[in-house]
């Protein structure tokens, strides 16, 4: 699935990721049609795990999806490559690789990019399937 377009929350379909202030910020925010809601996929084979990875770059500010050494959401000027989960239609956007502390080496869980109720965005440390609010539709917008 290419990132070319609006990424639309499945648990609230009404709400699409956007980049706030100047980049500052990444929330959920109802459709506008403005380039603060677009994104756009640069991707990349990782030979060393054997999975695709993703940056995602926002169409006006030119800055990248990342996160901070808090688990964070922000943006950056430079390229952070997120691992994608597909399930089905949709898509789910993971930290690869990176596993809190208490974490076993055969642990598959990962940080998983998620849609709070109050429209942050989010990293949860996700076991298991997917939810709803992590999952995301790309509407090519």
């Amino acid at each position: 699935m290419s990132v070319n377009g609006v990424i639309q929350n499945v648990k609230w379909p009404e709400l699409v990721l956007t980049s706030e202030n100047g980049g500052a910020k990444v929330e959920g925010k109802n459709f506008v049609m403005t380039d603060n809601q677009r994104w756009v996929g640069t991707y990349k084979w990782d030979e060393p795990t054997q999975k695709m990875l993703v940056a995602i770059q926002n169409k006006e500010t030119g800055n990248y999806l990342a996160w901070n050494s808090e688990m964070k959401v922000v943006m950056s000027s430079s390229e952070y490559w997120w691992k994608s989960v597909l399930v089905k239609d949709q898509v789910g956007f993971q930290v690869p690789e990176k596993k809190a502390a208490a974490a076993s080496a055969n642990d598959e869980s990962f940080y998983t990019l998620e849609l709070e109720a109050d429209k942050s965005v989010t990293l949860k440390y996700q076991q298991g399937k997917l939810v709803s609010s992590q999952l995301w539709t790309i509407v090519p917008k």
